[in-house]
C-alpha cells in the first residue's frame, strides 16, 4: 500500500470555512499551522497563521490576540508568505486588501507547566467582525512540561491539496497523509485518527509510511505506536472508509490525528475536513456504493454531476414474462443527464444463489414509457459476482435472468417493422464529426423512432424528413449527422476498444432476449480490422439475425441482410459479416433519453430555422479549391450572433471554437479530394465544451454544412494528417527516401526535394480540444517519383496520458497519376519514452529500417511511390 502527497501549504484557508455574511463589508477567515505544540517550560512555541479578507472592501488594522488565558507571554509578527521571514515589529497590525491575505507568526513563551489547552485566538480588524472560531483549524493547542518531551509538529496533505479528504461514494475509502517533525526530545508516541463528529459513521485506519516511497511499513490499524527521534521525521497514511453519506461541514466534521506519549498526554495534532463524494466531472472517476460502483470515463461529463445508487424494496412495475424475480433492484439517479456525452459505467454485485448466472441480465425501467428495456451489458464476472452495464437513462435497474427454455423460439420478428418503411430515407454517409460515418446515430434514432413515434407503422421514419437538396444540406442528412454527434464519444470507444468482454454466445442471447422482452428493434455494434459499424436488428431466423443496414437506400437488397449466427451451437457465435468479426449488443438505454431524441426531432421538423442567421460566404459549396488552405468567411446575425459559441468541424478532425463575432475569418486546411466543413451554433442553451467533446442538447441550434473539393494534383502528390483527442503530445514523422531527415511539424527543405507546409496546435497541451497535425508536401523534381525506397510514416508519443485512438490520413499519387487515399487508425496504449533517442541522424533512433524504434514510436505505413503501393504496419515494429 502506497500513500504520499505534497504537503499542504502553510496558511491555506478553505473558502468553505467562512460564515455567511454580506459581501458589502470585509469578512475574515483564518487558519493556523501547526495547530498543536507541546514545549518545555520557558521554551517558545510558535505557529503560523493566515487571515484572508474575502469581502469587497479593505480590512484595516488586522492582528491576532489570544482569547483563552494561559500562563505564557504572547507575541505576534507579520511575515512574508513566500519565505515566512518576519517583516514587522512585534504586536504589528496590517491592512488587508480585497481578496487578499496576510501572514503572521505568533509565539507563546510559557512561565509554568500546564496540561494541553485549546487556546482560542481572535483574528480581527478594526472595521470587521472577528473570523469564525473553528476548533482544529484556527485554534491552537498548547501543552507545557517542566521535563523535556516530544513536540510533534504535524502537517496534513489531501489529494486535492484543499484540506478535505473525500471518499469516492458512501462506501468508498478516502485517504490523506501526515508528515511530522519532532522538535522536542526523543519519545515513544502513539498516533490515532478520530472523527470529531459522532453523528457520522466512518472507519479509520492508519499506517506509518516510508517518507521516501509512501509505502505502508505495516498493515493499517486503528493506531500506530512509533519512536519519534529528536529532529526526526515520521510519515503516516490515514484511510477513511465511509459507511453512509457525510455532507461537507468543515467547521465540525473533521478527521483529527492526535499524537500522545506513553502517559496519554497530547504531544501534537492535525486535522482535515471529511466528506463523502457523490459528484464527478469532466475528469471522470469512480464512486463506490453498497454493492455497486459507478465509473465515469474522461470527458463523459461536460460539467459536474451527482450520482446516487440506492436499494429499492421491489420492482416499480411488474416484470416482463419469462424472467425470474428480481435478485436486487437499485434506483440510479444522475443530477443532470444533459451533462453526459456518453453512458456511465456501473458494476453491480449479485447473489449467485438467487439468479441464473448463465442467463443474467439487467432490466431498466423507463418511467416515461412505463416499460422495461434491457441494459447494455459490458461484462459478467462470475468469480466476483458482478455484472457491468452502462446507461445514459436512469431510474430503476433490476438484476434478473431470462427463462431461456421458454423465451427463445426458432424464429422471431418485431411486429410491424419494415426495413424500407421504418428506416431512414437516405443511406449512411461519411460523418462530419468523426471517422466511421453516422451509423450509430442513425441506428439509435431509427430504434427510438420505431419505439416512440412510429405508431405501428402509421408514422414511419422514412416519411419524416425532406431529402431535397441532397447531401449535405437536406434536413434528412442534417438530422442523421446531428444524431451521430450525440453518440460521438461512445462511438469513439466502440471504434477503438470495443464495448465489452462478453462471449458471442452471451451477446446473441442478450440480443434475443431484448428483442422478445421489449418487442422493439435493437442495436448491434460490429468491429473488425477495417473499423467498426452499427446496424439495427429486428429479429432472427435459422440462419441468423435479421438486420436493417443503414448504409443503403430504400429498395437496395443489401439494406436487409442476415447477420449469421449459429443458434444450434451458440458457442460458435456469429459468422463473418462484411469483414466484421466482433459483435456487441447496445441498448437504447445507453444512447439517450426519449426527450433527447424528441428535442432533435423538433428542430428537424422546423427545418433548423436558425441556420438562416449564418451567412456562409466562402468556401462556396461544391467549389474546387486549388490550395492546401482556403479562407473561411462567415457573417452572423440575429440569434446566432448572440449564441454561446460557434464551432467548426473540419473533415471530421476538429472541433474548433470560433467565438461569436459578427464576422469570422479562419484559415481552413484543405485536403485533396472531398472536404466537408460544418458550423454548429447553439441558440437557446449552450454548446458546452467538456474534455474534447461537444454536447448535442440544445433547445434550438443553427447548422450549416458545405462540401468542396481540394484539387491540387500537380502540386501535392502526398499528404499525411494526424489527428487525435486528448492532452497528449504526439508528433508525425515521415522518413524520406535517400535522406536521414525526418519531417515533422515545421517547414523544412530536404534532399529528396520535398517540402512540408501546414499548421499544428500540437503544443497546446492544456486545452483538451481535438489536436490535429497536418502537412502537405509536393515534389520539386523527379526524385519523388523515382525513389527506390518507400516513405515511412510514423507517430511518436512524446508525453501525456495513454489509452486513446489516433487517426492518420494519407493520400499519395501513383506514377500513372491516380491517387490513393486511406485512413490508418492506431491506439496509443503504451507508456511513452518521452525523449527522442540520439542514435545517429538529426533526430536519431529510428534509422536503418526503423530497427531502433522504442516504446514511444508507432510504425504506421510504408509507401512505395515508384510502384504506387503501400503496406500498413503493425502498431509497433516493422511492417
Amino acid at each position: 500500500m502506497r500513500i504520499g502527497f505534497a504537503v499542504i501549504a502553510v496558511g491555506l484557508v478553505s473558502a468553505a470555512l467562512f460564515s455567511a455574511q454580506s459581501l458589502a463589508e470585509p469578512r475574515l477567515g483564518a487558519s493556523v499551522l501547526p495547530t498543536s505544540r507541546y514545549v518545555q517550560t520557558g521554551t517558545t512555541a510558535t505557529a503560523f497563521a493566515t487571515i484572508i479578507n474575502s469581502g469587497d472592501s479593505f480590512a484595516y488594522d488586522c492582528t491576532i490576540l489570544p482569547v483563552t488565558a494561559v500562563d505564557a507571554a504572547f507575541e505576534v509578527y507579520q511575515t512574508d508568505p513566500a519565505t515566512n521571514a518576519i517583516i514587522t515589529p512585534r504586536r504589528s497590525v496590517t491592512d488587508i486588501g480585497i481578496g487578499a491575505s496576510a501572514s503572521f507568526v505568533f509565539a507563546f513563551t510559557p512561565n509554568s507547566e500546564f496540561a494541553p489547552v485549546d487556546i482560542e485566538l481572535e483574528f480581527d480588524c478594526s472595521n470587521t467582525d472577528p473570523a469564525r472560531v473553528l476548533i482544529g483549524v484556527n485554534t491552537f493547542t498548547l501543552g507545557v512540561s517542566d521535563d523535556p518531551g516530544a513536540d510533534i509538529v504535524a502537517l496534513s496533505a489531501t489529494i486535492a491539496n484543499d484540506g478535505i479528504t473525500r471518499t469516492p461514494g458512501p462506501v468508498g475509502t478516502g485517504v490523506f497523509s501526515v508528515a511530522t517533525s519532532n522538535i522536542g526530545a526523543q519519545s515513544t508516541i502513539t498516533a490515532m485518527p478520530q472523527s470529531t463528529d459522532p453523528g457520522i459513521s466512518v472507519a479509520l485506519r492508519i499506517c506509518e509510511t516510508d517518507p521516501a516511497t509512501g509505502l505502508c511499513l505495516s498493515p493499517p490499524s486503528s493506531s500506530v505506536t512509533t519512536t519519534a527521534t529528536s529532529g526526526g521525521i515520521n510519515a503516516f497514511g490515514i484511510f477513511a472508509r465511509a459507511d453512509g453519506v457525510a455532507a461537507l461541514a468543515p467547521a465540525t466534521r473533521r478527521i483529527e490525528l492526535v499524537f500522545t506519549d506513553g502517559d496519554g498526554v497530547q504531544r501534537g495534532a492535525t486535522s482535515v475536513a471529511y466528506t463523502t463524494q457523490t459528484e464527478m466531472g469532466p475528469g471522470g472517476g469512480t464512486l463506490r456504493f453498497d454493492g455497486a460502483q459507478a465509473e465515469l470515463d474522461l470527458g463523459t461529463a461536460i460539467g459536474p454531476v451527482d450520482i446516487e445508487i440506492t436499494d429499492e424494496g421491489g420492482v416499480p412495475a411488474a416484470l416482463p414474462g419469462n424472467v425470474s424475480p428480481a435478485e436486487r433492484v437499485r434506483d440510479i439517479s444522475v443530477s443532470d443527464v444533459t451533462r453526459l456525452n456518453a453512458p456511465v459505467l456501473f458494476s453491480l454485485e449479485y447473489d449467485e444463489a438467487s439468479v441464473d448466472e448463465d442467463n443474467l441480465l439487467v432490466l431498466h425501467y423507463d418511467e416515461a414509457a412505463g416499460t422495461y428495456d434491457i441494459a447494455t451489458v459490458r461484462a459478467i464476472d462470475t468469480d466476483a459476482n458482478t455484472i457491468d452495464i452502462d446507461a445514459r437513462s436512469f431510474s430503476s435497474f433490476a438484476t434478473t435472468a431470462t427463462n431461456a427454455a421458454a423465451l427463445f423460439a426458432t424464429e422471431f420478428s418485431v411486429e410491424n417493422f419494415e426495413v424500407d418503411r421504418d428506416g431512414w430515407p437516405i443511406a449512411n454517409f461519411g460523418s462530419y464529426y468523426n471517422s466511421g460515418g453516422n451509423c450509430l446515430g442513425m441506428a439509435a434514432y431509427a430504434v427510438w423512432w420505431y419505439r416512440d413515434m412510429a405508431n405501428g407503422g402509421q408514422n414511419p421514419l422514412s416519411t419524416q424528413y425532406s431529402t431535397a437538396g441532397g447531401r449535405p444540406i437536406s434536413i434528412a442528412h442534417l438530422t442523421a449527422a446531428r444524431s451521430m454527434l450525440s453518440q460521438n464519444q461512445y462511438w469513439t470507444l466502440a471504434h477503438s476498444q470495443g464495448l465489452g468482454l462478453l462471449s458471442e454466445a452471451q451477446v446473441g442471447r442478450l440480443l434475443q432476449a431484448a428483442l422478445v422482452l421489449t418487442g422493439d428493434p435493437q442495436i448491434l455494434v460490429l468491429r473488425g480490422p477495417g473499423g467498426a459499424h452499427a446496424i439495427v436488428v429486428y429479429g432472427w431466423n435459422e440462419d441468423g439475425f435479421l438486420a436493417y443496414e443503414v448504409n443503403y437506400v430504400p429498395g437496395d437488397a443489401r439494406r436487409s441482410p442476415v447477420i449469421p449466427f449459429d443458434f444450434d451451437n451458440p458457442d460458435n457465435g456469429f459468422g463473418l459479416y462484411n469483414g466484421y468479426n466482433e459483435f456487441s449488443f447496445v441498448s437504447l438505454t445507453s444512447l439517450g433519453r426519449g426527450q433527447d431524441f424528441e428535442e432533435l426531432d423538433l428542430q428537424a421538423q422546423a427545418g433548423y430555422p436558425s441556420s438562416d442567421f449564418i451567412d456562409w460566404r466562402s468556401p462556396v459549396g461544391n467549389s474546387i479549391v486549388d490550395d492546401v488552405f482556403t479562407e473561411l468567411d462567415v457573417r452572423l446575425s440575429g440569434q446566432v450572433a448572440e449564441a454561446g459559441e460557434l464551432i467548426l468541424f473540419s473533415n471530421g478532425r476538429e472541433a474548433i471554437p470560433l467565438g461569436t463575432n459578427d464576422t469570422i475569418f479562419y484559415r481552413l486546411p484543405v485536403r485533396a479530394g472531398e472536404n466537408t466543413a460544418i458550423l454548429f451554433a447553439a441558440v437557446e442553451g449552450d454548446i458546452r465544451r467538456g474534455t474534447g467533446f461537444w454536447n448535442w442538447q440544445s433547445a434550438d441550434s443553427a447548422v450549416v454544412i458545405r462540401e468542396f473539393r481540394g484539387d491540387f494534383r500537380d502540386e501535392s502528390p502526398f499528404i499525411a494528417t494526424l489527428n487525435y483527442q486528448g492532452e497528449a503530445v504526439l508528433q508525425l514523422f515521415v522518413d524520406e527516401p535517400s535522406s536521414p531527415t525526418y519531417l515533422h511539424n515545421d517547414s523544412r527543405a530536404s534532399t529528396a526535394g520535398l517540402r512540408f507546409e501546414g499548421y499544428s496546435n500540437l503544443e497546446d497541451t492544456v486545452s483538451p480540444n481535438l489536436q490535429t497535425v497536418y502537412w502537405s508536401q509536393w515534389h520539386e523534381g523527379a526524385e519523388f517519383i523515382v525513389s527506390e525506397l518507400p516513405y515511412r510514416i510514423a507517430v511518436q508519443h512524446l508525453e501525456g496520458p495513454t489509452g486513446f485512438p489516433a487517426n492518420i490520413y494519407v493520400r499519395y499519387q501513383k506514377p500513372d497519376g491516380a491517387y490513393v487515399s486511406f485512413t490508418r487508425r492506431i491506439y496509443i496504449s503504451r507508456a511513452p519514452d518521452n525523449r527522442l533517442r540520439q542514435a545517429g541522424g538529426e533526430y536519431g533512433g529510428i534509422g536503418e529500417g526503423f530497427a531502433g524504434w522504442y516504446d514511444s514510436w508507432y510504425n504506421v505505413v510504408h509507401i512505395d511511390t515508384l510502384n504506387g503501393t503501400h503496406q500498413l504496419c503493425r502498431t509497433r515494429g516493422p511492417c
